[in-house]
């Protein structure tokens, strides 16, 4: 970590690439032909690849980390934190490339379907996404047509995040550490109360929260520099390796495992704690195998992530186009290896350009708000 007048973790921008690429992942592989689509060795590869979806757990508890760390290091060198300081710069960051979205998704795409003649639900109300409550516009009326707009879920949940977190951090009398493992229990108890409602458990806020309740958690015991903190910075090379290593191996008989209900009422949390073990590895272990922020191109791919995570589906909607008009092959080749290496390079192109030319520019006025 570097310390200056701004606060600056220098592998976490790798981080969040690979929690990316494990999104992408998940959203990239598809085919309509019938052979490969009832094959059972796509159905396994499918399988796995759906396990993508943790980079979303990872997006969450890092932001829990780094939002408590900083609303943290604000008060400790301010005296206070500045509510409005704070909102200005999350509205700066989160909101000029979230409202593109929305023009991309229920203007522009919706008129190219219907230019196009192509009947469809859109099945998207709007009001939910200008208050940043998209996830419980999914639970009531299902995941939207467009993947455009269905990604926007977890951006709401930050927002709402945000919103919160700083009151809470500012105006209760609470210890930090307190008011996250409370939201981690709640969390809990919200999921087993639903356990039989999957949209539910896996859309809404109180659910997923126990995800920025241990980020928070960690955010605390980082800045704090507690008695934890130095057990956890000083742990044992080996101990590490066997975590990474543990990794892959969990991944490969994820599926060979018994599931329950009740398993998956616990599993999340299981996950938050791992991200969070290797958030804080990455930033503060003295004994770390290898600091990611050192292979430059994944840190400046972590630094255009936001933008990755919102252009990749509109990539991969474009790249089925192709697939679908015959421009682009449907086969194994075409399924495994041609179509999503496509649509991550116009993913990547398409957020460096919205990177440099369209949010940089915005991100500068964040100076007025320090």
């Amino acid at each position: 970590m570097t310390t200056t007048s701004k606060t600056y973790f220098e592998n976490l921008n790798s981080l969040r690439f690979l929690a990316f690429l494990s999104v992408f992942t998940a959203h990239s592989f598809a085919t309509t032909h019938p052979i490969i689509s009832k094959n059972e060795w796509y159905t396994l590869f499918s399988k796995y690849t759906n396990l993508g979806v943790l980079g979303v757990n990872f997006f969450f508890v890092l932001s829990g980390f780094l939002i408590t760390y900083l609303l943290l290091k604000e008060r400790q060198h301010q005296t206070k934190i500045s509510i409005k300081n704070f909102y200005a710069r999350r509205v700066l960051r989160i909101w000029p490339l979230y409202f593109l979205m929305l023009i991309i998704g229920f203007v522009v795409l919706d008129w190219i379907k219907g230019y196009l003649g192509q009947e469809y639900d859109l099945n998207a109300n709007l009001i939910y996404y200008l208050t940043f409550t998209v996830n419980f516009d999914i639970i009531k009326n299902s995941v939207p047509y467009f993947p455009v707009l269905g990604i926007l879920w977890t951006i709401s949940i930050e927002e709402q995040f945000y919103v919160a977190w700083p009151i809470l951090t500012k105006i209760s009398r609470w210890n930090i550490p307190i008011l996250s493992l409370l939201i981690v229990i709640c969390s809990i108890v919200f999921r087993a109360l639903n356990i039989d409602d999957g949209p539910t458990i896996y859309f809404h806020t109180l659910s997923v929260m126990s995800d920025i309740g241990i980020g928070s958690f960690m955010g605390y015991i980082a800045f704090s520099k507690t008695r934890l903190f130095d057990k956890l910075s000083k742990v044992p090379k080996y101990f590490i390796a066997i975590v990474y290593g543990s990794i892959p191996i969990i991944i490969l008989f994820y599926h060979h495992f018994p599931h329950s209900n009740w398993g998956n009422i616990i599993e999340r949390t299981l996950w938050g704690l791992l991200f969070a073990f290797i958030i804080f590895e990455q930033s503060f272990s003295n004994n770390s195998l290898f600091k990611l922020g050192k292979v430059k191109w994944m840190d400046y791919l972590g630094r255009i992530s936001y933008g990755l995570y919102c252009y990749h589906t509109l990539s991969n909607l474009i790249l089925w186009q192709f697939v679908k008009q015959g421009v682009l092959p449907n086969g194994w080749l075409g399924t495994l290896l041609i179509y999503p290496l496509l649509s991550l390079l116009v993913t990547i192109i398409l957020s460096m350009a919205s990177y440099h030319y369209f949010e940089q520019p915005i991100l500068k006025l964040k100076r007025h708000f320090k």
